[in-house]
């Protein structure tokens, strides 16, 4: 036997307050950061639409299932972290340190 805040179930699992809260599992956000990294692993050489369009049908499926929890702290840090990883994506495809000027500042990144 363990406390409920230390065990999952269906990816679920609760958080140790008086009135505790519905938050992930880590196990599943960590099933879901990974599917996320393999698919952009991919990335390379492929358009960002493309990617994203793969992307979509995965993040949209896992926000409907857990469309339930009431802790949003975790989701956010996913959603910084799969921002910072798309923007990964699309400098690896710039490679040449004058496309990567010329596309920021297109962008509207002043020139230093």
């Amino acid at each position: 036997m363990d406390r409920p805040w230390n065990r999952g179930y269906l990816g679920y699992t609760l958080t140790r307050h008086k009135r505790p809260k519905l938050t992930l599992a880590k196990a599943s956000l960590q099933h879901l950061m990974q599917r996320v990294r393999e698919i952009l692993k991919r990335g390379r050489g492929r358009n960002i639409r493309r990617v994203i369009e793969e992307l979509t049908p995965v993040l949209r499926g896992w926000a409907s299932y857990f469309s339930l929890v009431d802790v949003k702290r975790p989701l956010e840090a996913l959603d910084q972290w799969m921002r910072r990883r798309l923007r990964c994506v699309i400098w690896r495809q710039w490679k040449r340190p004058q496309t990567r000027r010329r596309k920021l500042r297109g962008l509207g990144l002043d020139a230093y």
